[in-house]
């Protein structure tokens, strides 16, 4: 039995029960359990600094995760604004483009080095993608930074196709944590088995990595298949109970 699986045992019957009930309500959900939410290990990592901290999310979509951070300044990235995103609350800015386009144009302006706290990467979910937003952030890390990435644990091969082929979709981004564990040695990765796999990544400060094309297509070209056969290991799979440990 995993550690996960004691611990989900652990909690009281009446928990899990109210759980099922609210399946479908995540604001619930969220309240019940919040350690299954991202936004939960996005907090926590942020209540470790003194204020004023500084968030930046890629991938913002509603907002929802963007609104539920407790950060005193918050940048957000998206291609398209939604509806939820059109008035902004103070200490938010947002730039209406792809990440790309926001560390090609705007990134120099808007952040010091070494100046963000905490950072979510949250959208396209495709290996290549998450890797060069990852790679466009180090500059401006803190040290003692923390990025989470979403996604990175799929529960099937749809879910964790290269593309989306309907229904949920949480892309190839496991790759991404299978290249850092053997490719960035000087990182500290690891995946919290939680919401969709919330991946962790601290260490910054080491100079520049060069990225090796090559080596990103063998890392893009593995089926799914190696990380069904090998998740714990691929991903440094973790229970929620560990993730204070890799704040340390």
């Amino acid at each position: 039995m995993s550690e996960r699986q004691r611990e989900e045992l652990a909690r009281p019957w009446w928990v899990r029960q109210l759980e099922d009930v609210a399946r479908v309500s995540r604001p619930l959900r969220r309240r019940l359990v919040p350690s299954h939410f991202k936004e939960t290990y996005v907090n926590r990592a942020l209540a470790r600094y003194e204020r004023p901290t500084l968030y930046l999310e890629i991938g913002v979509r509603e907002g929802e995760s963007f609104r539920l951070t407790s950060a005193d300044a918050k940048i957000g990235i998206d291609p398209e604004r939604m509806p939820g995103m059109e008035a902004l609350q103070p200490g938010e800015r947002y730039f209406e483009t792809t990440s790309d386009g926001f560390f090609d144009d705007h990134a120099t302006t808007v952040l010091e080095p070494e100046s963000v706290h905490v950072a979510l990467i949250d959208g396209l979910h495709e290996f290549r993608q998450v890797l060069r937003d990852l790679t466009n952030l180090e500059p401006y890390m803190r040290r003692d930074g923390v990025v989470i990435l979403d996604d990175c644990n799929p529960r099937s091969a749809e879910r964790g196709s290269p593309t989306p082929r309907g229904g949920a979709w949480n892309g190839d981004v496991w790759k991404l944590t299978a290249y850092l564990i053997a490719e960035r040695p000087d990182l500290r990765v690891a995946t919290i088995d939680a919401d969709e796999g919330v991946g962790v990544v601290t260490g910054f400060g080491a100079p520049a990595h060069a990225l090796d094309e090559a080596v990103i297509e063998r890392y893009k070209s593995l089926p799914y298949d190696y990380l069904a056969a090998n998740r714990a290991v691929v991903l440094n799979l973790l229970p929620p109970s560990r993730f204070a440990s890799l704040l340390q």
